[in-house]
């Protein structure tokens, strides 16, 4: 089972049955457990539509190119299904919509990736190069050795930790000459 992550941040929002936001409630961070836990009161009488929307992922870690969104809808007390058309609101917030029953706990996993640098080595044209070197090392010293070295021209560091870092071109590929 994966560890909870702490320092998450996300935004929580209170949407419109068109997927608007009507109120933006408030950012909250995971805690040391990994655990989002934002207490609001929700009316029984009514749905209310929260959407939440990473915002920043922990250390180490990226949001990718897209960052995660939950949209939940709490339905009316008593009520076990919605009249709103949820694959409209879907394709409104741009995610998955989950219901949840009143008094119920929505609980949900969001997957982030270690953060990665890839280098593309290429020529004037743009068409790869390959035979150069690089040493990627922590700002205290530490060596990074690259996770994938591809015949492509690309090399992969994955799995990198928050911190500075130094990358240093160690060896130019052929008929090619070492930045001064």
């Amino acid at each position: 089972e994966p560890k909870g992550l702490p320092g998450a941040v996300f935004s929580v929002q209170l949407l419109n049955a068109d997927g608007t936001v009507k109120e933006t409630l408030a950012d909250a961070a995971t805690d040391s457990n990994g655990m989002l836990k934002f207490s609001r009161t929700l009316l029984v009488n009514e749905e209310q539509i929260i959407l939440l929307t990473e915002k920043t992922a922990p250390a180490g870690f990226s949001l990718g190119t897209t960052p995660w969104k939950g949209c939940f809808v709490f339905l009316k007390l008593g009520a076990d299904t919605t009249a709103l058309d949820l694959d409209a609101l879907s394709s409104d917030v741009g995610c998955n919509v989950q219901t949840v029953s009143n008094g119920s706990v929505a609980l949900v996993t969001v997957t982030n990736e270690p953060a990665s640098l890839m280098i593309r080595k290429v020529d004037e044209e743009g068409m790869a190069l390959t035979g150069a070197e690089f040493e990627l090392t922590k700002i205290d010293g530490t060596v990074i050795l690259p996770s994938v070295v591809e015949e492509s021209g690309e090399w992969k560091y994955k799995g990198l930790t928050a911190g500075e870092y130094v990358l240093k071109e160690t060896k130019a590929p052929e008929a090619y000459k070492l930045p001064d």
